[in-house]
């Protein structure tokens, strides 16, 4: 889904070491104009850069050097909406070969009484994209918050509610760590949905992923009455709890809740053992959620570079 046909109007360098036009991410976004219109190009040398990052201007495309060498972290947890290493904020961003972590809780003994939420990334604008990216946690990592967000080919490693929000996102071949060594209980939570209204759009919809990992997780629980979440043509490791799901904020009426898999394989895959109200979507309905119009009816991510 993504192009490189986007003209790029300037190109911004950042290396912590230095013989760059800047040493710190931050400064390189700060340098673009309030009212940016064209797409500035931020190429990041590897490092770890260790700052809290807020992208605050539009047409951003940020560009690491492989996920495995270029690192933006932080270790916060004060508040959830104030832990976050990585914040966007502005519409029409692009990421690409960058990793995104927050190390609060590998700081720390594992125990379930200071295991906090720590954000390592949170996406709150419309027309986002990551492409080969990491997302690393152990609790609240990625906070899916809101917009129309595309995760292609990243890896998202956490242990509770690792994916939370109400953003109307498709995962696409991305993996899904369970890190349940940093919990003492060693069960987790794939996602935390958001969906407040049953006429709300937005959802999270995992197409060929896979998961793994230790330490049982369930595939998702209900963040808000109507979360939706689909996992599918997805692997599903041995670890991914039978029940599948749990209704949390959703148990008044579970009819509400649309948690639903298609097409899944894998040693966790068999259903047998999943909660009654488990959704089986018709045609339509799949359709509809897996189609690239979930996200993007009118094409953006073709025209991001």
């Amino acid at each position: 889904m993504c192009s490189e046909g986007a003209p790029i109007a300037r190109t911004i360098t950042v290396n912590r070491r230095g013989g760059a036009d800047f040493t710190k991410i931050q400064d390189a976004i700060n340098s673009v104009p309030a009212n940016n219109k064209e797409w500035v190009h931020i190429v990041v040398k590897e490092g770890n850069y260790w700052e809290r990052v807020v992208v605050d201007r539009s047409f951003i495309y940020l560009q690491g050097q492989g996920r495995f060498n270029t690192f933006v972290e932080n270790s916060n947890a004060s508040m959830t909406d104030k832990s976050t290493t990585f914040d966007i904020k502005a519409d029409n961003f692009v990421a690409k070969n960058i990793a995104f972590k927050n190390n609060h809780n590998y700081a720390i003994v594992p125990n379930a009484n200071v295991i906090r939420q720590a954000v390592a990334a949170r996406v709150r604008a419309d027309k986002v994209a990551f492409y080969n990216c990491s997302f690393i946690s152990v609790q609240d990592t990625l906070w899916d918050d809101s917009g129309r967000h595309l995760y292609q080919s990243c890896y998202i490693k956490g242990s509770v509610d690792y994916i939370f929000g109400a953003g109307q996102s498709h995962f696409e071949n991305c993996i899904l760590e369970q890190n349940g060594n940093r919990i003492q209980y060693q069960t987790g939570f794939i996602t935390a949905q958001g969906r407040e209204n049953w006429n709300d759009t937005n959802g999270f919809v995992f197409k060929n992923c896979a998961t793994s990992g230790s330490g049982k997780v369930f595939l998702g629980r209900a963040w808000r009455p109507y979360a939706r979440v689909l996992f599918y043509n997805t692997y599903l490791s041995e670890n991914v709890a039978p029940q599948g799901w749990v209704a949390w904020y959703g148990a008044p009426n579970v009819n509400n809740l649309v948690f639903a898999e298609s097409g899944c394989h894998g040693p966790g895959s068999n259903k047998a053992g999943r909660v009654l109200w488990e959704k089986t979507l018709s045609a339509e309905e799949l359709n509809k959620l897996t189609s690239s119009s979930f996200i993007d009816a009118e094409g953006w991510a073709a025209q991001q570079p």
